[in-house]
């Protein structure tokens, strides 16, 4: 994923010593620390690294690390970052660094009309995990001075198969907002990222998103979270723990990583133009034409072209200005008259 690249890259950039990597991706459904099975994986995950304890841990939206850390991984640092339902329960230990990703999900809505301001109505995407179901009210917080100008359609209390319905059956005064799928009302399990190119093959309207993964596979974009950005946030924070600083003498804030980010092509088929799109907006998978790529060296050769093509035309104009020279005089044969002494 673009977090663990990110952090891979910043790591392996920033620190002299060779890191070994291991990876844990834990099951959403164990996303709630309450869950009934959280007790055999966190027994799973003791013995995994009871032999070989690794020198840090990096965990991103995992609430399970957020509360069992001390008993996984006793007096090993831990850098945790996490969405605002994750911190309900504030953490002291002197082994464990914590940052919140911050997102105002207001700008996905205003980016939305910014770029299309005829639409009036927007279908929220969304799953019915226990974690989805979290991000509810702190979304219907955001939208609330919206209401009296746009219509919004809540999908998470509908199956996967009627959604997709939903999408291919929308008019022209409709987008679709994805969140995120992981498990849908009928408790059927999803990746996020597939989820969004099935629903893009069926949907008649565009589809904003807010996380920064979903840019290339069916999003046409929006102010989203950039995963990139908090993996090397993290990772900043692991090197300067591996190079010697004190982990009680570091400091983590809560920072936006939101940015505008959108997709070329999706871009070019809503025919949504470019010069609409928020300032410093990213765009993504852009095909560039050879004026594009080489404007400024084809303006420079037709400059030349026309300075050669102008010296030309001097010459020839100079040219038919100059009298023609007579030579009859000089090869015309003598008369007679003319040869007499």
């Amino acid at each position: 994923s673009s977090y663990i690249n990110a952090v891979k890259s910043k790591l392996d950039a920033n620190t002299k010593n060779k890191i070994n990597y291991s990876y844990e991706y834990l099951n959403p459904d164990y996303y709630n620390p309450d869950h009934e099975q959280t007790e055999m994986l966190i027994s799973f995950l003791k013995q995994k690294y009871q032999s070989q304890q690794p020198d840090m841990v990096i965990a991103h939206l995992a609430p399970l690390i957020n509360k069992y850390a001390d008993a996984v991984f006793p007096k090993i640092p831990v850098i945790y970052s996490g969405a605002e339902n994750d911190f309900s329960d504030p953490r002291t230990s002197p082994y464990f660094i914590s940052f919140q990703e911050m997102y105002d999900f207001r700008k996905a809505v205003q980016v939305i009309f910014q770029l299309q301001p005829e639409k009036k109505k927007i279908y929220i995407v969304l799953g019915d995990s226990e974690e989805e179901r979290l991000s509810l009210p702190k979304i219907a917080t955001a939208i609330q001075e919206y209401r009296n100008s746009i219509e919004f359609v809540y999908l998470n209390t509908k199956p996967f198969a009627e959604i997709l319905k939903i999408a291919k059956a929308l008019d022209d005064n409709s987008v679709i907002l994805y969140v995120q799928l992981l498990k849908d009302f009928h408790g059927k399990t999803f990746i996020p990222g597939a989820a969004l190119q099935q629903l893009h093959q069926e949907a008649s309207a565009p589809i904003y998103a807010v996380g920064g993964q979903y840019i290339g596979k069916g999003s046409t974009g929006g102010y989203v979270l950039n995963r990139s950005h908090q993996g090397a946030y993290s990772a900043g924070i692991a090197a300067k723990i591996l190079n010697g600083t004190n982990i009680t003498d570091i400091h983590a804030e809560n920072i936006s990583f939101g940015e505008y980010v959108f997709d070329w092509r999706e871009l070019k088929h809503w025919k949504i133009k470019e010069e609409n799109l928020p300032p410093g907006s990213v765009i993504e998978y852009k095909q560039y034409t050879l004026w594009d790529l080489y404007k400024w060296q084809i303006i420079a050769l037709l400059i030349v072209v026309t300075l050669l093509a102008l010296v030309l035309i001097l010459m020839i104009s100079k040219r038919k200005k100059v009298p023609a020279f007579d030579t009859s005089s000089v090869f015309r044969p003598q008369t007679d008259e003319e040869a007499k002494p």
